[in-house]
């Protein structure tokens, strides 16, 4: 759907949005059910993790420890220089299918890079290893919920699962701030590509039946009984 430039995505705005199954793309808010490849059409649904009381599973718990010798930064975002240079060194050697520049990723020709630009209260975290840039991941604030909005790092570093350690602080910081949920985006039925949003612990996640407006708690189960039989539910 598509939004007035003058409307500001943050604070309750956001979190009302977010808790409707909607989510950001470039300047906008959209939703949907679907997403298709060249050969499938895939049932989707939006994904989050209630922070109350939430604590990470085994496997997050190393990976925090494993890389709690880089150096965390969080700021207001802002594109510069050096991190348009590290989504373009991301975009060139992994398999992801994307705009060509990060200016581009969040709103294209809409947004200068600049605070006034963005529609949306957006913080960036920077990892650095003896001071040299090796990813970021982007997210959206509101008044009690984040929405993370994307990572990328230097390729040279994928053995320390960044992309999921950066959703990792993330949700550290949410909790921090006393935020209550965070949003990860959308899971796939019979696609397997999105299950590391669940790498956190599924056992806080929950999923948005967009038919009865509510959130349920997660499980594989249900993800079946939504996508293959939605009359029931």
């Amino acid at each position: 759907m598509k939004m007035h430039e003058h409307i500001k995505f943050n604070g309750t705005v956001l979190d009302n949005f977010l808790a409707q199954g909607c989510y950001r793309m470039r300047q906008d808010i959209f939703t949907t059910g679907f997403i298709c490849d060249s050969h499938n059409i895939y049932n989707v649904f939006w994904l989050r993790f209630r922070l109350t009381h939430f604590y990470f599973d085994k496997k997050p718990q190393r990976l925090l420890a494993t890389n709690n010798s880089f150096k965390i930064a969080t700021r207001s975002f802002s594109i510069n220089k050096e991190i348009e240079e590290l989504y373009k060194l991301y975009l060139d050697k992994v398999n992801f299918d994307a705009p060509p520049t990060l200016q581009d990723f969040l709103s294209g020709e809409t947004f200068t890079g600049d605070l006034h630009s963005n529609l949306f209260d957006s913080e960036i975290i920077e990892l650095r290893d003896n001071g040299k840039l090796i990813a970021a991941g982007i997210y959206d604030k509101g008044s009690v919920a984040i929405a993370g909005i994307m990572n990328f790092y230097d390729p040279a570093y994928g053995k320390y699962s960044l992309g999921k350690y950066l959703m990792l602080l993330k949700m550290q910081l949410a909790i921090e701030r006393n935020m209550q949920l965070y949003y990860p985006g959308y899971i796939a039925y019979r696609c397997n590509k999105f299950d590391y949003k669940l790498f956190p612990n599924p056992h806080f996640a929950e999923i948005f039946d967009s038919k009865k407006k509510l959130w349920l708690p997660y499980s594989k189960e249900l993800l079946f009984q939504l996508a293959e039989d939605p009359g029931d539910y």
